[in-house]
């Protein structure tokens, strides 16, 4: 057996390797540097391939470098491997906006209004969670509220040719 092998080390060794990749693909898009961001999540999906975090991290990176269509696979795989939470809500948006640049409104349109549900469901649980607490965290949640509805009334006035 091949000891250089991600799966022969030890599951914390690969953890750590995994975010450590992350976190510095994390530096360089900070950076503007957009293919080291890249290749550092590359990187990560290969040692962790069932960890949707790198995959959600390379989609965002290769929207931004124009790949649009290597940016839905990826963020389609994010989804996939995936259990709803603000990782999840930003992968179907930006699968959304991804699709909308190759014109395929009818799809994106199915992304935005995962979104829409998954964002009115989870900003619900927070709202009950939150009963009770401080004042100061109900406002921020009130304004991501606010926030989340701005931006679909604005999809909703996009011009219908815009997403063709």
């Amino acid at each position: 057996a091949d000891s250089s092998h991600p799966l022969a080390q030890p599951l914390e060794a690969v953890r750590t390797a995994f975010a450590d990749l992350i976190n510095a693909g994390r530096r360089h898009l900070s950076a503007n540097a957009y293919d080291e961001a890249r290749a550092a999540f590359s990187r990560a999906a290969q040692l962790l391939p069932l960890h949707p975090q790198a995959y959600l991290e390379r989609g965002s990176v290769r929207a931004v470098l124009g790949d649009v269509v290597g940016s839905v696979d990826d963020l389609g795989i994010a989804l996939a491997l995936s259990e709803p939470d603000e990782d999840v809500l930003r992968a179907h948006f930006n699968r959304g906006s991804a699709l909308l640049e190759v014109r395929q409104a009818g799809r994106a349109v199915v992304h935005f209004e995962v979104t829409a549900e998954l964002a009115s469901t989870m900003l619900g649980r927070c709202s009950l969670g939150l009963a009770g607490r401080r004042p100061k965290k109900v406002s921020i949640l009130e304004k991501r509220q606010g926030l989340l509805r701005a931006g679909f009334e604005a999809l909703g006035r996009v011009p219908l040719l815009a997403l063709s």
